[in-house]
């Protein structure tokens, strides 16, 4: 069984830990909001959501907050993630300054764990994530459609492709159109557990149709969903509280 660990928990599978976005523009709200996630009884993992922030191209003041965040967490690991603008992102910026930033954050040491866009290209995913693991951080290769879901079969193809390239997690998240969608995107997660099990995988789908995915994705094998405590992330994101409420439940009920 693959485990990922960072911080002071871990990725692995048959446990669904809850990770809660920081989505802020200033350094007040940001460490306000990592410091509620580092009391919560219910966060595992805080992601930082570095395309807000308003200074994430000054190195000296993202890396003095990192370390704030840090020790606001209390041992709880960060993932940090620049999420382009192109994958409903705040960021706008070139793959080559892409890649710029996200090498400055693994030197700088400030995260746990990395979010890599697929869609930067084969040779910038590939080259983060061997600095990444020079360093001795996790990485999560990730894919984004807000418009659509593709077919089951493509969802695995590119959840395969991640993995080849070395990702530690491969995460999906995909815009349903209808319930069908929904069910594509479980069957691929399943499908791709069942076929690559030493694979660790993040799969949603999102909006309110897809709402239910976040809730029971961990049956299929999804070992991260993404709960709120105060700005959501992404559309269909359920509070940090019902989603451990109803993660709990489906944990008795499987016994």
């Amino acid at each position: 069984m693959s485990v990922l660990r960072a911080g002071n928990t871990t990725l692995e599978d048959g446990k669904v830990r809850i990770c809660v976005p920081i989505a802020y523009e200033t350094e007040k709200e940001i460490l306000e909001e990592s410091m509620r996630i580092g009391k919560s009884s219910v966060a595992d993992i805080a992601e930082w959501r570095i395309d807000w922030y308003q200074d994430v191209f000054q190195p000296r003041k993202r890396n003095a907050l990192s370390r704030k965040i840090r020790e606001n967490l209390q041992g709880k690991p960060l993932l940090v993630t620049f999420r382009s603008r192109r994958e409903g992102g705040e960021g706008d910026i070139t793959p080559a300054a892409y890649q710029v930033l996200l090498d400055e954050v693994i030197e700088s040491n400030m995260a746990d764990i990395l979010d890599v866009e697929l869609s930067q290209g084969m040779a910038c995913v590939q080259e983060l994530i061997k600095h990444a693991h020079q360093m001795g951080i996790g990485v999560i290769v990730s894919q984004h459609d807000f418009k659509k879901t593709p077919e089951a079969s493509n969802l695995i193809t590119t959840m395969e492709q991640m993995a080849g390239y070395g990702a530690d997690v491969c995460k999906i998240a995909v815009m349903p159109q209808s319930l069908a969608d929904v069910a594509a995107l479980l069957l691929a997660t399943g499908t791709m557990k069942e076929n690559h099990p030493e694979t660790l995988l993040i799969t949603m789908s999102m909006g309110r149709t897809g709402c239910v995915s976040r809730l029971c994705g961990g049956l299929f094998g999804s070992v991260m969903s993404f709960g709120s405590m105060g700005k959501a992330s992404a559309p269909g994101q359920v509070s940090a509280k019902a989603l451990s409420d109803v993660l709990w439940a489906i944990e008795r009920a499987v016994e």
